[in-house]
């Protein structure tokens, strides 16, 4: 059974092709922009989950993400590359902080998608943690 696979503007038809057949074939072919985001410069030990994904909800849908703690780094994956560029480019302007922390936030070089092999915290799980926190802070000031 033949496979047809399209990558941008090629039709290629091969029996078993991978990424590498595909560069090796067509080395002025690169692969589509990334949906991750690379922010660095992360406050000690003080940094949540949340914290880091509360930076990219403004822009869409956060699918996944890495916190690394100990490297004061964390990337965040968003469910479309426009989002993360967005993201980028607001975040260049008004450079985003956390507990004063001034960050570097920048598109991912290393990553186009995050695979986990760990999986940690489910991101709707913190999604609704950080929801909650927000509807229980507008209720306070509504009793005041």
């Amino acid at each position: 059974m033949e496979t047809v696979i399209v990558w941008s503007d090629f039709i290629v038809q091969h029996y078993a092709i991978t990424l590498y057949n595909v560069k090796k074939l067509f080395p002025q072919w690169k692969p589509g922009p990334s949906r991750v985001v690379h922010i660095c410069n992360l406050p000690e030990g003080s940094c949540a989950e949340s914290d880091v994904i509360n930076l990219g909800l403004p822009f869409g849908k956060v699918t996944n993400y890495i916190l690394m703690r100990a490297t004061k780094q964390a990337f965040l994956e968003m469910a479309y590359p426009e989002a993360a560029q967005a993201m980028v480019q607001f975040y260049q302007q008004k450079l985003p902080a956390i507990n004063e922390q001034q960050l570097l936030v920048r598109m991912s070089k290393q990553y186009k998608e995050l695979k986990l092999k760990k999986p940690g915290k489910n991101v709707d799980s913190i999604i609704n943690d950080i929801n909650s926190q927000k509807e229980r802070e507008m209720h306070k000031d509504w009793d005041r």
